[in-house]
Formats: structure tokens, C-alpha cells, sequence
């Protein structure tokens, strides 16, 4: 068996090993093409179990459903190699079966149970951060990684991105000071951490910031806008803060810039914030023009996805802003949003 990068045997080639180690660097960066990467190792590896693995997660915590093809190949291709799997890849193996099924519980106690006996498999820590965002479980997010953070060495590569998870679960149960202190710990040693910056961009909001925030995000934009996955996301905390501001003429010309171009990338989150900065204009009331329009015919290729009850509802705030979707398109996807949001546990 090979090793990644952390020490823990896995399944495949060494080749396979170093595209996987790959792979988790951006899924903690959110940056590169980690779903590519893992493809083209698996298509020449089939051995490589957490390559099937860690694909079909990525692509359910990137709103794909669990029923979508690209997650059941990927699903498939990681049982039929269970034969070589080690007790470790057999619970990651079972925690994204369970959140294929909807039972995203089950999966988060699967990784958790990897974090038990592998306090440093990273792809099961950002994995079970993930988890626990999607089911509104702040306490769960911030204690673990508190669990295994004293056994991460101060000189791993990735240690960075994971004072940056620490630190945005700390902001989340409202230890601002220590939230703040984590986050820059990790800016220190990665300037590049856009979740790290994401975390102190919400310590600066809640702390009613906004001048400071500001400056802190146009300053370091060129580091954060790298995170393809999350720049978008960073530019509408800027946005935020602007809007308290009335600065409405820099929204919007950001808005033209860097968000209405990305939804040509088809990624939830540019979709989620692109609703969520056009509402909070509105009501404003700012006229946003016919910026709607483009929106809506995003939102609209991925009405029946129903992954997140948080998703459908940006899906509706956009279907109702749509001259050619309207209101009762937004009646049925809020509909679809409290049905679909039942199933999932």
C-alpha cells in the first residue's frame, strides 16, 4: 500500500497517493481541480479506493444529489475495490454512502470515527466540517477539530487550513477573540487561506467592523480571489459591508465584475450569493437592473436538485425576481424546498 501525505496507508499506486494528497490540498484551499485530478488517477488506478470516495463526496458537498451518475459511478468504483480496503477506507467508504441515502447524521459519525483512530486524516476532518455546515451544528464544526488539532504538526503544509476550520467554528459559537486569534494564526502562515480569511471576515461583520473589513478584504484580495471555490463568497462578505455603507455604486460594479461572470462556472455557492447580494440590494432599494435575469436561468437548470432547504430557497428568491419563472415557480421550489428538507437527517 501506498501512503498520503500524512502518513496513513492507502489503496492504489503511489501515483494514486500523491493525486489524492493533491486533491485534499484543494478541497482545503478550494482551489485547482481536485475532482479532476482524482478521475484521471482513478481511470488508471481502480485500486484506489478513497479516490471513488473522496469524487463522489466532493461532488455531493458541491450540491450534486446522491443519486446523480457521476456520484454512483464514483460510488461503485470505490465498492468494487473494497476487497484491498483498509478498516479506515471502509468507514469513508460508508460515510458517503450514508450521505448519498440522505443520512448525513450516520455519515458524520462514520468520519468521526475515522478522526477517533486517525486524528490526522484530513480528507475525513473537512469532510465531517462540511457535515455538520450543512446541518446547522456550529458546536460540532468548532469541537472537531478542537479534538484533534493538539496532535497536527506546527509544520504540516495543512495545519494552516485547519487553524482556518478551527477558527470559523470558534466564530460560529460566538468565541470571537479566540476565533480572531486562530484565523490570523492561520493568515500568518498561509496567506492564501481563503477559509481562514472567510472566518475573519464574519469575526469583522459580527463585530460591526465594517471599515476594518473592508480594508482587510481589498487588501488581500489578490490572495483570496485565488480560491476559485470561494472567492466568490469572500467578495459578497465585501459586499456586506458596503451595503451597511450605502456604498451601492461599488456593489454593483463588483457585482458586473466578479460574481455575474462566475455563474458560467455552474457552482451552488456563486448561485447561493448571487441571490443573496441582489435581495439584500433590493431591499436596499437599490434597482439592480436586469441582473435577475441571468440568475434565474442558473437556479432554473437545478430546480429538482433539492440538496440543501438553503439552496431551493435562493433557487425560489430568484425564481420570484424572474420575469419568465415569477411567483409561482417560487411557490413550488419553496414547496419542493420543506419536502426534500424532511428527508434529510
Amino acid at each position: 500500500m501506498a501512503e498520503d501525505q500524512q502518513g496513513l496507508a492507502l489503496a492504489g499506486s503511489a501515483a494514486s497517493a500523491e493525486a489524492f494528497d493533491h486533491a485534499v490540498a484543494d478541497y482545503f484551499g478550494l482551489t485547482g481541480d481536485p475532482v479532476g485530478g482524482l478521475k484521471t488517477a482513478l481511470a488508471s488506478d481502480p485500486t484506489f479506493v478513497l479516490g471513488g470516495v473522496a469524487i463522489a463526496g466532493l461532488f455531493m458537498i458541491g450540491g450534486f444529489r446522491g443519486d446523480h451518475p457521476e456520484v454512483l459511478g464514483a460510488l461503485a468504483a470505490a465498492d468494487a475495490a473494497t476487497g484491498i480496503a483498509s478498516s479506515r477506507e471502509k468507514l469513508h467508504l460508508a460515510a458517503v454512502m450514508a450521505l448519498s441515502e440522505g443520512r448525513t447524521s450516520d455519515a458524520l459519525l462514520a468520519w468521526e470515527a475515522v478522526l477517533t483512530d486517525w486524528p490526522t486524516d484530513a480528507l475525513a476532518l473537512r469532510f465531517a466540517q462540511d457535515g455538520y455546515y450543512c446541518l446547522g451544528q456550529p458546536l460540532a464544526m468548532r469541537d472537531s477539530v478542537a479534538r484533534v488539532l493538539p496532535v497536527w504538526d506546527r509544520d504540516n503544509p495543512l495545519t494552516s487550513f485547519v487553524l482556518g476550520t478551527y477558527a470559523f467554528g470558534l466564530e460560529e459559537t460566538n468565541e470571537l477573540g479566540r476565533a480572531e486569534n486562530a484565523a490570523r494564526d492561520a493568515l500568518n502562515r498561509n496567506p492564501r487561506d481563503a477559509w481562514a480569511t472567510h472566518a475573519l471576515a464574519h469575526v469583522m461583520e459580527t463585530t460591526s467592523r465594517q471599515e476594518e473589513g473592508i480594508a482587510f478584504l481589498k487588501e488581500t484580495r489578490a490572495n483570496w480571489s485565488a480560491a476559485h471555490f470561494m472567492a466568490g463568497h469572500n467578495g459578497w462578505h465585501l459586499a456586506l459591508y458596503l451595503i451597511e455603507q450605502a456604498r451601492f455604486d461599488e456593489v454593483l460594479a463588483d457585482y458586473d465584475r466578479f460574481s455575474a461572470p462566475k455563474l458560467a462556472d455552474d457552482m451552488t455557492l456563486d448561485r447561493v450569493d448571487a441571490a443573496s447580494l441582489l435581495w439584500r440590494l433590493e431591499v436596499a432599494g437599490v434597482d439592480v437592473d436586469g441582473r435577475w435575469g441571468p440568475v434565474a436561468r442558473a437556479w432554473m437548470a437545478h430546480g429538482d436538485d433539492h440538496v440543501l432547504a438553503f439552496n431551493d430557497l435562493h433557487c425560489a428568491l430568484a425564481a420570484a425576481r424572474s420575469e419568465t419563472s415569477g411567483a409561482s415557480s417560487a411557490r413550488l421550489m419553496i414547496s419542493n424546498a420543506m419536502a426534500a428538507a424532511a428527508t434529510i437527517r
